[in-house]
């Protein structure tokens, strides 16, 4: 049977599905409603907090301005914001006035807590295998100015909390092949050098020989504190009294255990109480993987100026905090610097190669570090047009070893040169052929990429072919070749490079009256087993025009 809806029923029908249909309208928009107002709240906690972490970061900017600014950046000891606000506020150097503390006209937008250390308690600096540190150590205290202790700490970056250092390497303190290195920390290298009260007369002649002297290497090997016979969860690091009695060769590297867990290696370097840490630098340089930020730490009432600052700075936009924490370098001698350098005012006579299972030295290969040599026999000619009196003035970084006739040190040489080249020095009186002299152990920064490989038993055919291109005359290249031939001629093979504005910077000469030719030939020689692939020397032709003057000299690098 069917039913037919009445007009009334309809009708009913109708409203109840459009409320439905409203019903459903009205959670829909609420659900927008709901999101866009979840989305404009995040949009806006987002923009307070990268502006609340712009004004942290705008404290951290406005104390190393203050600092570029030579401005005295008082300590401020306390972690409390209401302390620290107040600190700013009424201190000597008001804060308020150098530090505006705001990023923008708005007002609400701010760093509204600055902690600065300027002696922290601990120095960190990233240390990588690309990229080594250099790290200032000046320890101060209530009590003094020395440490009895630094230790070094290295966290471990692989994210791995299960240490294993048990591979042929670590277990034995052996360098390994990269391949076999399963341990996932890096092996540190510490180059530290101890100020010398000893040192205060320090020069440019003599710095290389006390920096040298006054160094110490250490390579930290990661142990696990299980591993028997090496580290222990006790151990207490190394006394260096203890390393000199060992056995251990001055300025040779040594091999140390470093005590690991999972998460940091640690290692102790404990200095005798009567001859404490005074202060120096410390380079650090990561091998195997790289090593994080490395912290360095004293004693427990230590902390250390002059080389960083620890700032901890909090910005604020409306109820959103942002807190950040930094360390700042002090001087441009602490921080970065490149592998297997160390900043000195002079270059370094220091060289190490690694020899054992897994290394694979090339006792062939050259590059351009400082080698040692003392310069040999260089020696001075002079032409004048006519007999006249001359002097001559030089002067070399390290200091002369011999000269003849002597030289004095405040007004140099003065002779009766005559145009043959006898000279009559006018302090003795005696004749002389040329002046002669010898420089002091010194650290030669060559080029050595450039210039000729020849066998040791060709060096007397090479050099007399190649000294009178370079300029010299018969004289000047027999008497070369006597005193330079039977030094070089028993190497297997030399690497030799003519010196040009290198040397000459470095040993200026002084000459009165002034010459109108100078051809100073200074041979830098490195023995080598094997031949290398360098590029050829070329040098333009000498003519000798009026008062000229030739010397000619040496140096065998490495020696």
């Amino acid at each position: 049977m069917r039913y037919k809806l009445t007009q009334s029923q309809t009708g009913q029908t109708t409203l109840i599905i459009s409320m439905i249909l409203a019903l459903i309208m009205g959670c829909i928009v609420a659900g927008f409603t709901v999101v866009t107002s979840a989305d404009s709240q995040q949009n806006v906690s987002n923009q307070e907090s990268n502006q609340a972490y712009y004004a942290a970061q705008s404290g951290v900017n406005d104390v190393i301005q203050a600092i570029k600014d030579n401005l005295t950046i008082p300590p401020i000891s306390s972690q409390n914001c209401s302390t620290i606000i107040k600190a700013m506020q009424t201190t000597t150097a008001d804060y308020t006035q150098d530090f505006p503390n705001t990023i923008s006209t708005n007002p609400d937008i701010a760093y509204n807590c600055l902690y600065v250390q300027t002696t922290p308690s601990n120095l960190q600096f990233p240390v990588s295998q690309a990229q080594s540190s250099v790290v200032e150590l000046d320890p101060t205290s209530t009590t003094g100015t020395t440490t009895n202790s630094l230790t070094i700490s290295w966290t471990n970056l692989s994210g791995d909390s299960i240490i294993d250092c048990t591979q042929t390497g670590s277990a034995s303190l052996e360098f390994v092949p990269l391949p076999v290195w399963d341990c996932p920390y890096p092996v540190l290298r510490l180059d530290l050098y101890q100020y010398n009260p000893a040192d205060n007369t320090t020069t440019a002649a003599n710095a290389a020989v006390l920096l040298a002297n006054d160094t110490d290497s250490f390579f930290l090997f990661p142990v696990d504190t299980a591993h028997a016979g090496y580290a222990t969860g006790s151990d207490s690091g190394v006394t260096f009294d203890d390393i000199g009695t060992n056995g251990v060769v001055q300025n040779q590297p040594v091999v140390l255990p470093a005590n690991c867990d999972g998460s940091t290696c640690s290692e102790t370097l404990n200095f005798p109480s009567a001859k404490p840490f005074k202060g120096g630098y410390l380079r650090i340089t990561s091998i195997y993987l790289n090593a994080g930020p490395v912290t360095i730490s004293g004693d427990s009432t230590v902390n250390f100026a002059n080389s960083q600052l620890a700032i901890d700075s909090t910005g604020v936009d409306q109820n959103v905090i942002q807190r950040i924490q930094v360390r700042v370098p002090l001087n441009t001698t602490a921080g970065s610097a490149p592998n297997y350098a160390v900043n000195a005012g002079v270059s370094l006579c220091k060289r190490y190669s690694l020899s054992g299972p897994g290394s694979s030295p090339n006792p062939g290969l050259t590059e351009m570090f400082p080698l040692c040599a003392d310069v040999r026999k260089p020696a001075i000619y002079l032409y004048p047009t006519k007999t006249e009196v001359v002097n001559v003035k030089l002067s070399y970084p390290t200091g002369f070893k011999q000269t003849i006739p002597s030289y004095n040190p405040t007004s140099g040489w003065t002779v009766l040169a005559h145009p043959s080249g006898s000279l009559t020095n006018l302090a003795d009186g005696k004749n002389y052929p040329y002046l002669f002299w010898e420089g002091n152990l010194n650290s030669l920064n060559f080029n050595m990429s450039q210039g000729f490989v020849i066998a040791g038993s060709d060096s007397a055919a090479f050099l007399s072919h190649e000294l009178p291109i370079i300029g010299l005359n018969k004289a000047e290249t027999a008497a070369f070749m006597q005193y330079w031939v039977p030094l070089i001629d028993h190497n297997k093979y030399n690497l030799i490079h003519f010196a040009g504005s290198e040397y000459t910077d470095m040993a200026p000469l002084d000459i009165t009256p002034s010459p109108n030719s100078v051809l100073r030939v200074m041979m830098a020689v490195e023995p080598i087993k094997m031949p290398l692939i360098v590029t050829p020397q070329s040098f333009a032709p000498f003519h000798r025009v009026g008062f000229t003057v030739v010397e000619w000299g040496g140096a065998i690098l490495g020696q």
